[in-house]
């Protein structure tokens, strides 16, 4: 899980579309990040057999149910 979870951060790294880019995602697009890595985390949970059997849909719709989403007043 931690494999996949790096892989999915690297996967975001903006030097893959920018030859000057940096190894890690811009900070506008953590969000995104953070729920690719979830999502690779959770699906390489269920492949491992120690996590309940989910569909892709499945695991979104979790992440999406229980992911903090910032709110200013």
């Amino acid at each position: 899980m931690l494999t996949v979870a790096a892989a999915a951060v690297a996967a975001a790294a903006t030097i893959h579309n920018d030859p000057n880019g940096a190894l890690l995602p811009n900070r506008a697009q953590l969000a995104d990040t953070a729920d690719a890595v979830a999502h690779a985390v959770a699906k390489a949970a269920v492949d491992d057999g120690v996590a309940p059997k989910l569909t892709d849909e499945q695991i979104d719709e979790a992440i999406r149910a229980t992911r903090w989403t910032p709110a200013y007043r």
